[in-house]
């Protein structure tokens, strides 16, 4: 048990090193669908999608000034989830719960490196799917 441990948080810091978190949150920002908001009570939150081809990335963040922050971040590519963390109010660090690496990853960079640009102003923002688009691909028509 001691050795899968110790392979899990190997596997943990691989995904810290390579920065899946960050990449997943901009790819979901800057090329899906999503809002943002801060109220006058600063009350923070934010729930950005990103749903194309293969990937379906999630970001949701919740930020209250008396309970702390949640959080939390899927990365599911071809209809299997390979990357997920979460962050609870009551306890201040992100806890990665799965992480598993592959070729997907690949595809996934290029993904962060065309959020960038967009973020960056050197490209636009990818028009959003027409519902009738959303529905065919979540009935697989």
């Amino acid at each position: 048990m001691k050795n899968l441990e110790a392979k899990i948080e190997e596997r943990k810091r691989e995904a810290i090193q390579k920065k899946i978190e960050s990449k997943a949150q901009a790819i979901a920002e800057f090329l899906g669908s999503g809002y943002s908001c801060h109220d006058p009570r600063e009350e923070i939150s934010r729930h950005f999608r990103f749903h194309q081809d293969k990937f379906l990335i999630t970001d949701q963040f919740c930020s209250l000034p008396e309970r702390g922050t949640e959080s939390g971040i899927d990365v599911i590519h071809l209809g299997h989830l390979v990357y997920q963390s979460r962050k609870y109010y009551v306890d201040p660090e992100v806890r990665i719960t799965s992480y598993i690496p592959g070729e997907w990853e690949a595809e996934f960079n290029l993904l962060y490196e065309k959020s960038q640009r967009v973020q960056n102003g050197g490209e636009t923002r990818p028009e959003a799917l027409t519902e009738e688009v959303q529905l065919r691909a979540r009935w697989g028509l």
